[in-house]
């Protein structure tokens, strides 16, 4: 249920406070059909009790609340609406949608809108020692060589005066739990919000800026998963340099490829 009425078969309807708001208990209630006690039944007239013509038994029709109406506040994970909200909070641009789940980038390709947006490959790395981690966003149509991405984040790191990475490699699950509050297949620059101490450092594709990769240049649009791979976050490049800036991590753009 998108930005509608907050209840069915009321008089009277109010809007959700939110796209994702809950409805509360008073707005909920549809025209059903059950069964009045006898004494309700018997407060009116036999003439009452008749439709067309017809009698009717203490059966009636009448408006009855639902216990609960299924909308997609239900099924949001904390995980997401921790990233709604705090972009929400920011005063900073997006949309969002809710679709089946897509761990992988295959599986993802089968939900993502044809918006004109980059969507984006995310993948979360470690040095050798363990003791520096790193987040890469990519265009999500090209693949990475894992030696030739250590030549390119060796020689970016040491240009700034900091130590070369080394031998890199994925980081584990727990890893990715502990720095990013985040499990393998919702890879997402999102999960920076996770990371208070601001350890990760993020790289990002510096194809992401041509305009060539994008179907309104005047309009560069990105999409992550907001932590959770039953949603896809679109938002404007601008938008999102934004909200790197509020999460407060480090970043820089970078050839890969």
């Amino acid at each position: 249920m998108k930005n509608a009425a907050c209840g069915i078969g009321n008089r009277r309807t109010r809007r959700c406070p939110t796209p994702h708001a809950e409805m509360g208990n008073a707005a909920r209630g549809v025209f059903g059909v059950a069964r009045h006690t006898e004494n309700q039944a018997l407060r009116k007239s036999p003439e009452e009790h008749k439709i067309n013509g017809s009698s009717v038994s203490p059966i009636q029709i009448f408006f009855v609340p639902l216990q609960q109406i299924p909308n997609k506040t239900q099924t949001m994970s904390d995980r997401q609406e921790k990233v709604l909200c705090f972009l929400r909070e920011h005063d900073i641009p997006f949309t969002c949608y809710e679709h089946p789940e897509g761990k992988t980038i295959e599986e993802a390709k089968r939900w993502w809108r044809d918006d004109g947006s980059v969507h984006c490959k995310n993948i979360f790395m470690r040095n050798h020692k363990g003791n520096q981690h790193y987040l890469i966003c990519f265009h999500c149509d090209h693949d990475l060589d894992i030696h030739d991405l250590e030549a390119r984040l060796k020689a970016a790191l040491m240009a700034q005066g900091k130590n070369s990475p080394g031998k890199l490699s994925f980081a584990s699950p727990e890893r990715m739990m502990k720095y990013l509050g985040l499990e393998p297949g919702s890879v997402s620059p999102f999960g920076l919000i996770n990371d208070e101490e601001h350890h990760v450092h993020l790289f990002l594709d510096a194809a992401l800026l041509d305009d060539k990769n994008y179907r309104q240049p005047d309009r560069k649009t990105l999409s992550f998963h907001p932590n959770d791979c039953r949603g896809t976050v679109v938002i404007a490049l601008q938008d999102f340099e934004r909200y790197l800036a509020a999460v407060g991590n480090t970043y820089e753009y970078i050839r890969l490829y």
